[in-house]
């Protein structure tokens, strides 16, 4: 029985330490992706309208959204999946 417990506060450890991990990876890609749209915004405020470069600058905008809202997906799922298993574990 104590191989059991054992394996389960094993198990634990494992998922806590993987969530912090993600966690930490997770803030880190927010606030890289944050700083990226943050420049493309402010060298595209410096562009004529009418530039070429302007349409390629909000395509870019809408890339790193993109990845801001994969992240976010990401990030929720790495808390669903961890709430999950502890909701088992209790019972």
């Amino acid at each position: 029985m104590r191989d059991l417990a054992d394996s389960i506060d094993v198990k634990k450890s494992t998922l806590a330490a993987v969530d912090n991990l993600t966690d930490v990876m997770a803030h880190e890609l927010t606030t890289a992706l944050s700083s990226a749209r943050q420049r493309a915004f402010v060298m595209m405020e410096n562009l004529d309208e009418s530039d070429p470069l302007v349409a390629q600058f909000k395509e870019l905008i809408e890339c790193i959204e993109k990845g801001c809202q994969i992240n976010n997906l990401l990030d929720n799922f790495s808390k669903v999946d961890a709430f999950y298993d502890s909701f088992r574990d209790e019972n």
